[in-house]
């Protein structure tokens, strides 16, 4: 039945024509922003789309039968489930019976749009492709974390909706009702389809107006009360609050409102890897019956605790561990390829992978061979992780 619920709302959307409710085919937009002065930019993929009630409709189907959601008197809630992706367990998510706002030319504008009978969810018919509403800071999240993504930081964010710096508004220089949908846009029901103003800047839609988009970030530099950021104003909000610049009210992480929904992206964070920590160059033996160690490295920025998974050449471990065994090439000057430095005050995630398994992959290698080798995974956010070392093959006989 779940299956059926999916393949009616995929067809629904697919024929008015804008996006996929299949959170896992988002369509993205490839960016590549330098960001503003003294903040971090962006380098990854956003989503050229605001998520839509059919796309957060399937994610709680998905979540409902993996069992990382509860419903309880009209609210959805995080529960441990079977999925990977990091759960908010007791927290709202969603608010089943959030009521709109008759303001503004709209009528019940940005009410909840998504049912729960017979222990399915749907969406209003002809609401599949607006913005999700009434989803906290903790539901965005738990999406981004069930399907791999993330949310964007508030800098982030402003980098892609600033385009190359000369954006005033995300939709451009200046902004009007014909270009964003903001106050007096007099939409009937609030909010508008996504992408049904235009792309802007990078090829995106709705950064001005629509609907606030929870970012990742917390209000305060100390996360005090763990409010977090929204940007880019709503389809009830003056001009003034839809500037690239303006930073939203301190919401609460569980606060749901008509106005609030959120958009994704998707990006990789490039990781130091050692493999066999301590030897240089790395020789990898095509005969050997035993384990080949495998390091991911902790920086001062970069936690190794916050991994939830990681693979080499899609082997997983046979056992990890914890240790500070290596500092990663590149810190000093005279290293190129590889080092044999040790620890460096920073904690590793060292993991043990089986020769063979590895080996069994590499499509029979020459000996004196120079082969990358890649360990992919994620953090606990969802973020992607990926990083490469060299091995040097060797055949020699046990």
């Amino acid at each position: 039945m779940k299956k059926l619920l999916a393949l009616t709302c995929f067809i629904l959307v697919f024929l008015i024509g804008m996006t996929n409710a299949n959170p896992t085919d988002m369509v993205w937009v490839d960016i590549d922003d330098p960001g503003v002065s003294g903040h971090e930019g962006f380098i990854g993929q956003m989503s050229k789309y605001e998520t839509t009630n059919a796309q957060y409709c399937q994610f709680l189907n998905d979540a409902l039968d993996s069992g990382d959601i509860t419903v309880s008197d009209n609210a959805i809630y995080g529960a441990n489930g079977s999925n990977n992706g990091a759960d908010f367990v007791g927290e709202v998510y969603y608010d089943l019976a959030g009521m709109g706002l008759t303001v503004n030319g709209a009528t019940n504008g940005g009410a909840t749009r998504i049912n729960f009978s017979g222990g399915l969810f749907s969406v209003d018919s002809g609401f599949e492709n607006h913005p999700v509403t009434w989803v906290s800071w903790y539901g965005a999240t738990a999406f981004c974390n069930y399907y791999g993504y993330r949310l964007p930081t508030e800098w982030e964010w402003q980098a892609v909706a600033d385009y190359d710096g000369s954006y005033i508004y995300g939709c451009g220089t200046t902004i009007s009702n014909s270009i964003a949908n903001y106050y007096n846009s007099n939409h009937p029901d609030g909010t508008s389809i996504v992408g049904a103003f235009g792309t802007y800047g990078y090829g995106v839609c709705d950064m001005a107006g629509n609907v606030w988009e929870w970012t990742s970030s917390c209000y305060y530099s100390n996360c005090s009360g763990g409010y977090r950021v929204p940007r880019g104003g709503s389809w009830s909000t003056y001009e003034e609050y839809c500037t690239v610049s303006t930073r939203g009210s301190y919401w609460p992480p569980n606060e749901m409102q008509w106005i609030l929904g959120f958009r994704v992206c998707h990006s990789e964070v490039a990781v130091s890897i050692d493999i066999k920590p301590g030897s240089c160059p790395n020789p990898l033996n095509v005969n050997s019956n035993g384990v080949i160690p495998v390091s991911v490295l902790g920086t001062e920025d970069f936690d190794v605790y916050n991994i939830s998974w990681a693979v080499l050449e899609g082997i997983p471990p046979l056992k990890i561990s914890y240790e500070d065994v290596a500092t990663p090439v590149g810190v000093y000057a005279d290293e190129c390829l590889c080092t044999k430095r040790g620890p460096d005050g920073y904690m590793d995630l060292v993991m043990h992978f089986n020769t063979q398994e590895i080996i069994s992959g590499l499509c029979a290698p020459s000996d004196g061979q120079v082969i990358s080798l890649a360990v992919v995974g994620e953090l606990i956010d969802g973020t992607a992780i990926k990083g490469e070392d060299f091995v040097v093959i060797r055949n020699k006989k046990n």
